[in-house]
């Protein structure tokens, strides 16, 4: 007899990040158009939810989403010069840690954003 599967089958499209205050706010002011992060992301991956952490005033919950080209994923020298985006020159000099950039192309708020206890239960 096989045993039976009590766990939701993993999600393999989203993506939980933390990301602190200030880098939200610029992402949400359009200033900032990729995130970078040190590791590369799953090719399929294109929803990216943003966990806004509690450092420099943020409010430790899950307040936005993300959406990402499936299958694009930005080597330092690779992104587009246009349109302007935060941090691009710098990634693609590569001056950053980071080794892999996303493009950002829609933010959504969450009406009830996720908070860290609410996690935890």
């Amino acid at each position: 007899m096989a045993p039976s599967k009590t766990r939701a089958e993993r999600v393999q499209t989203d993506v939980l990040l933390a990301i602190k205050p200030e880098h939200l706010a610029n992402i949400i002011s359009r200033e900032k158009n990729h995130e970078y992060r040190k590791y590369r992301l799953k090719d399929g991956v294109s929803r990216l939810w943003l966990y806004e952490t509690s450092s420099g005033g943020g409010r430790s919950s899950i307040t936005h989403i993300a959406i990402i080209p499936p299958n694009t994923r930005h080597e330092p020298g690779s992104v587009p010069t246009e349109p302007f985006g935060l941090g691009n020159e710098d990634f693609n000099a590569g001056r950053k840690e980071s080794k892999y950039g996303y493009p950002i192309l829609e933010l959504y708020e969450l009406v009830n954003p996720v908070t860290l206890n609410e996690m935890k239960t």
